[in-house]
């Protein structure tokens, strides 16, 4: 009888210490599950950089100008692509000037077949600046940016609030995935 007894106290330790473990596992999946750049949409770990030229309106606003900056991303394309139009949202370094207003934010970035939807808050066009000539260098920053630093990606779709918007703010057609423009770049 006691080494019935025996058995089933070490049986009960051993599932005391595997529901323990597993108990510890869940609380830290769901602890640093969220700060993983990993998962199922095909993003990698953090960690990689990329020297990228990120493209803001030249103080006069006439043209775009690139900005070198070391952009530290996932392995992924997605999480590429989200970094650098977040080093967009944050504004240039140099005497450039910035193309999207600090307060937006980058909701997602899809990539399809060579295109980069790239999907972004309200606030980048409802504290947008306006004009002609404001939008097409905002546009054109992420589409460049995004493009010409992912050679892979052949065009950039820029949605609001994830839905796809007519114009950006009333001039820019937002309607269709648009190529890169170099010749916006001095």
């Amino acid at each position: 009888m006691k080494k019935r007894m025996d058995r089933t106290g070490h049986k009960r330790a051993i599932l005391l210490l595997l529901a323990v473990g597993a108990a510890a596992a869940v609380g830290a999946f769901l602890f640093f599950g969220g700060r993983h750049a990993g998962g199922p949409s095909g993003t990698g770990a953090p960690g990689a950089t990329t020297l990228a030229r990120l493209y803001f309106a030249d103080p006069l606003e006439a043209c775009l100008r690139a900005e070198e900056r070391r952009i530290v991303h996932g392995a992924g394309q997605t999480d590429k692509g989200r970094a650098l139009v977040e080093a967009l949202i944050q504004g240039p370094i140099r005497d450039l000037a910035r193309t999207l207003s600090p307060n937006a934010a980058v909701r997602d970035v899809v990539i399809r077949k060579g295109v980069a939807y790239v999907d972004l808050s309200a606030a980048a066009v409802s504290e947008h600046t306006g004009g002609s000539e404001a939008e097409l260098l905002t546009v054109y920053s992420i589409v460049n940016t995004v493009c010409l630093n992912m050679p892979e990606m052949k065009a950039a779709k820029i949605l609001v609030e994830g839905e796809s918007a007519a114009t950006f703010k009333g001039h820019m057609d937002l309607r269709f995935a648009l190529k890169p423009d170099r010749t916006l770049i001095r």
